[in-house]
């Protein structure tokens, strides 16, 4: 039972990268695109956007980055650490 909880959260941890990854290039993408047709703006603002969304995309992809090493270390020493009769 516990394998199978790994293997859901692990799942769930990749997704959370995926959604974090594509939202907010495509979401910030559209609000330029709308503002700039909305307002009469150049189409320059909706290339701002996408560039701040990539940028927001490479910042979620880098703490992901830094959780999964964390969490990975976290179960190294976890395994490393010696019980009493461990040693034996």
């Amino acid at each position: 039972m516990d394998s199978l909880q790994k293997i859901v959260k692990d799942i769930a941890f990749v997704g959370q990268l995926g959604v974090s990854l594509i939202a907010p290039p495509v979401l910030l993408a559209w609000l330029g695109w709308y503002i700039s047709n909305r307002f009469g703006i150049g189409s320059w603002l909706t290339l701002i956007f996408i560039l701040l969304g990539i940028a927001t995309s490479f910042a979620s992809a880098y703490n992901f980055y830094k959780k999964a090493q964390k969490k990975i270390s976290k179960e190294e020493k976890k395994d490393e650490s010696i019980s009493f009769r461990d040693h034996l």
